[in-house]
């Protein structure tokens, strides 16, 4: 876990080499982004001692962290106040007994005329609604508390924090003894020795077991892998996959999570075995092999990745650039690093460089509003996972009696397959490249624009035959979390709380919008409530781009060709999810590759890069589907004979309860009601033509529309003339 320091002053990029040149301690936002570049998807802690500084730093690195794919825990060593206390909220957080807490107003100077002074007020005022979004997220306060508590400048111990909800927990909060002294034991951990000591100088069993798993762990670091070649270890994965699978479907999650960490070691072993081959084969007899093809015992030096040395990169970019093909003896490292590719490896195939895959890696990292958010596992294909392993619990245990409040109830396993996700570079856009750099700087971000956006649209819409099974696609969501919404629902705060926020189950509140930016800006932006208060609103200036809320809740905005927006979606079609992004689980081991690939249709060659994975909902039942409701009404048939049954006024519902039917229209013209000849209104709902209205038309089909606030809704009715 990379550990990353937040102390002294919060100072913007360019006053950084003041404090260095003083020697004084102070953190910028680019110490963040350097560190969390640095730490490349593992588990972070921010330690913070700061008294704030500058809002604008600190929630810019309050915004890096939010958007860190990995873990993210705050340990709040000393002081964390002002725009340090911001920073404070960008992941779980504990504080230290001694430590403090403290928010306050945002704070500036002006100078000018009595304008002047009223717009910085205005400015100091938004700032601190916008410092105010990132506390309400985490404590679930309203605005209006949170507002006066910054107000009042308050300063909370440990204790307080964690009851106003600023801080998860108080560090140590188990320990019922504190002391002050260096290597002093805890009187648990003196406990514990004396419960293992032996009894008259015999071994008791806990002994036994301690120094039996310290000789295993001994072990584990001695272990020496053996096999003679790619047949030989594909035998050995075989068998420990077979057993996985057996103790899997027996029940013996523990056991079978055994035989996959084998797996795993197994797989790095033959990757440095393959490697040293073709290393080797590269030298031409300036060395030799080892002689029982042992890897990884003790006494070897690393072998060099074979994939990141300058021959091969240069290879690479030969063979993607020009069709040259790579030279022979990177075969068998080739086959063995692609040993679970979804095709075959031909002349053509290629492993992408080490330099270029970090790169690459790093820039997915970066990029992509929904595939960032998600959760990304490295787990066997094929093997059912339970979902409780890959969505872990926790619960307080009192008394022996293991609490039985599990969030997940139903659709207990889960299990992912190898899908390769193509992405095809035009050969000419990179034929001209002349250096490596060059080539990275060019192949890169190609590749990684059109593999997230396909990402992305997966998440959500992907069909789950030969891709990753999309959210919208995903038929284990609950039939009653499938919501539909007219045009006057989707405008209505009143109709969002009931038909949506009404739904939401307290385990998964936790969770964000995602619609089409068209929906955001026509349909939901802007909207109050009853007493005029915002619901959904826009944050400018404080983060870089713009951010989105809608009830509280965060909002990610799409491309319509993600999702439809409101307005351009067919009657039925999906328009909208509510989904914690964390139960969507991207299965993948970055195995990617190359293929040169002949487009005939448009006599092209082109690059392809194949990304292996999959991905799915691990727990779908706090997922909400908002799909577009048709406002789609039926006509009906009058005959002009006056004694035919049909000769009678003919009712059309056209509205809900709650809404309003403004005007009917003929051919686009307005019809008046003439005091109710011509038509009226039933219950509120109903559209009624009268029969005298109708007599005056002739045989044939008449087209009318009626008005409501729910929008328009077009209809038919057919006018006849019987025979007696």
């Amino acid at each position: 876990m990379k550990k990353i320091e937040v102390k002294g002053p919060i100072i913007r990029n360019s006053e950084k080499w003041i404090y260095e040149w003083f020697g004084m301690e102070a953190t910028c936002p680019k110490d963040i982004g350097n560190a969390i570049a640095e730490a490349n998807g593992e588990p972070i802690t921010v330690e913070i001692n700061s008294g704030g500084g500058d809002v604008f730093a600190g929630s810019e690195i309050y915004t890096a962290l939010r958007a860190y794919s990995g873990d993210v825990e705050i340990h709040i060593v000393g002081l964390a106040a002002s725009a340090a206390s911001v920073i404070a909220q960008a992941g779980h957080s504990k504080i230290s007994p001694t430590a403090l807490f403290m928010v306050h107003n945002v704070s500036g100077a002006a100078y000018g005329d009595c304008n002047t002074m009223t717009h910085e007020a205005e400015v100091l005022r938004t700032a601190n609604n916008s410092i105010a979004a990132a506390y309400l997220e985490k404590t679930g306060k309203s605005m209006e508390e949170l507002l006066g508590i910054m107000d009042a400048e308050t300063w909370m111990d440990a204790q307080k924090a964690v009851e106003y909800g600023f801080v998860d927990e108080v560090m140590f909060a188990s320990a019922p003894t504190l002391t002050n002294g260096i290597g002093v034991l805890s009187a648990q951990t003196i406990h514990k020795l004396k419960d293992l000591l032996p009894a008259r100088g015999e071994e008791s069993a806990e002994v036994k077991t301690v120094t039996a798993k310290l000789k295993l762990l001994r072990l584990k670091g001695e272990m020496k892998v053996k096999f003679k070649n790619y047949e030989d270890y594909k035998a050995q994965r075989e068998a420990l996959y077979n057993a996985a699978e057996e103790l899997l479907q027996n029940g013996n999650v523990e056991e079978a999570n055994a035989k996959m960490e084998e797996i795993t070691q197994l797989d790095a072993a033959y990757e440095a075995f393959a490697t040293a081959q073709a290393n080797l084969a590269a030298m031409q007899g300036r060395g030799t092999a080892h002689p029982d093809g042992v890897v990884g015992s003790t006494g070897n030096t690393a072998e060099k990745d074979v994939f990141d040395t300058d021959e091969y990169k240069n290879a690479f970019m030969n063979l993607v650039c020009k069709g040259e093909a790579l030279p022979v003896k990177y075969k068998d490292a080739i086959a063995g690093k692609l040993q679970n590719a979804v095709t075959t490896v031909t002349e053509t195939t290629a492993v992408i460089p080490t330099t270029v895959m970090k790169e690459f890696i790093r820039e997915l990292k970066a990029h992509g509003e929904l595939y960032a958010r998600v959760r990304k596992t490295n787990v066997q294909g094929g093997v059912e996972i339970p979902i409780l392993s890959l969505c872990p619990t926790a619960s307080w245990v009192a008394d022996g009696t293991a609490s039985t409040d599990q969030k997940v109830t139903a659709n207990t396993k889960v299990s992912f397959n190898y899908y390769g996700l193509e992405c095809k570079i035009a050969q000419s856009l990179i034929a001209n490249v002349v250096d490596f750099a060059e080539f990275t700087e060019m192949f890169v971000p190609l590749a990684v624009e059109a593999i997230i956006a396909a990402l992305d649209k997966g998440i959500i819409a992907g069909t789950g035959r030969g891709q990753m099974l999309g959210i919208t696609k995903d038929s284990r969501v609950p039939t009653g979390n499938v919501i539909e919404m007219t045009a006057e629902d989707v405008t209505s705060w009143k109709a969002w709380k009931e038909k949506v926020f009404a739904k939401m189950k307290k385990a998964y509140r936790n969770g964000v919008f995602v619609f089409a930016q068209g929906t955001f800006d026509a349909q939901i932006d802007g909207m109050v409530d009853s007493t005029g208060q915002p619901i959904a609103r826009v944050n400018y200036g404080i983060a870089e781009g713009e951010t989105y809320r809608f009830g509280g809740k965060e909002v990610i905005t799409t491309e319509e060709d993600v999702l439809e927006s409101f307005a351009a979606a067919s009657d039925g079609e999906v328009f909208g999810v509510f989904v914690n992004l964390n139960d969507y689980i991207i299965n993948t081991n970055m195995q990617m590759r190359t293929d040169r690939w002949r487009d005939n249709d448009n006599n092209q060659e082109k690059v392809k890069v194949t990304l292996v994975c999959d991905g799915k909902l691990a727990d779908p039942n706090g997922v909400l589907i908002l799909k577009k409701k048709s406002n789609a009404v039926s006509g009906g048939t009058f005959d002009k004979r006056a004694d035919s049954a049909n000769h009678a006024d003919i009712t059309v519902t056209a509205a809900e309860g709650g809404q309003t039917i403004t005007a009917l229209l003929h051919n686009g013209a307005d019809v008046p009601k003439e005091g109710g000849a011509n038509w009226s209104v039933s219950d509120g709902t109903a559209v009624v033509l009268k029969k005298a209205y109708l007599e005056k038309f002739p045989v044939g089909v008449e087209t009318f529309t009626v008005t409501t606030s729910a929008g328009d809704a077009e209809f038919t009715v057919e006018i006849v003339e019987s025979e007696a």
